[in-house]
């Protein structure tokens, strides 16, 4: 199998032609048109994409231009989704978010702030945490002192994790180059010692 090359402009433009198909170029002479010797064509194959040109008798290759820009910024984007996507995986598994509904789920933020008005005036009311207590038979000062202090466990562990997640972002901003956006892996984890409770 062989193959030439049909310049088609002076800009180097060309086609190449299987010589099994050249009965459908009829008005070509092949006996002028350069053809590729094995050695031109296996370069050829390796090198093509789409922008060579052949000229002066062989193919002279143009590099696709990377915009690197572009590159480091598509990749920066990819990597805060992982360190924001992991800092909240982090927390959902630390407050067992998987283990309790989401109606449930919902009243947390208004346990924790009956729980803190509550340590701030006793005489205070907290009607969520009343009909939980009441409902699961245990007794209401129990219920609110157990709610503030989860409430104050989860309060420090975001801030932890916050703070973290905030200091990879800070690494990923100042990041320059692939090696060095790649170079960030985000792990979480708490001090020894942390609470990691949450209301229930």
């Amino acid at each position: 199998m062989a193959y030439f090359v049909n310049v088609i402009d002076e800009q180097g433009n060309y086609e190449l032609i299987d010589d099994e198909f050249i009965g459908l170029y009829p008005d070509l002479d092949f006996n002028t048109l350069p053809k590729l010797t094995d050695k031109q064509y296996q370069t050829y194959l390796a090198k093509a994409n789409g922008k060579e040109r052949f000229v002066n008798g062989e193919f002279v290759y143009e590099q696709i231009k990377v915009d690197m820009q572009a590159v480091i910024s598509t990749e920066k984007s990819a990597k805060l989704a992982e360190i924001n996507q992991k800092a909240q995986a982090f927390i959902n598994d630390l407050a067992k978010y998987n283990e309790t509904p989401q109606f449930e789920r919902d009243t947390w933020l208004e346990q924790a702030k009956e729980a803190k008005a509550w340590v701030a005036d006793p005489t205070v009311q907290t009607p969520t945490l009343e009909l939980i207590a009441q409902m699961r038979g245990i007794p209401l000062d129990t219920l609110r002192q157990k709610a503030y202090e989860k409430a104050m466990a989860y309060q420090t562990v975001a801030a932890i994790v916050a703070g973290q997640r905030q200091g990879y972002e800070d690494r990923l901003e100042q990041a320059e180059t692939l090696e060095q956006i790649q170079a960030i892996e985000p792990m979480y984890q708490l001090p020894q010692g942390a609470n990691n409770e949450q209301t229930d």
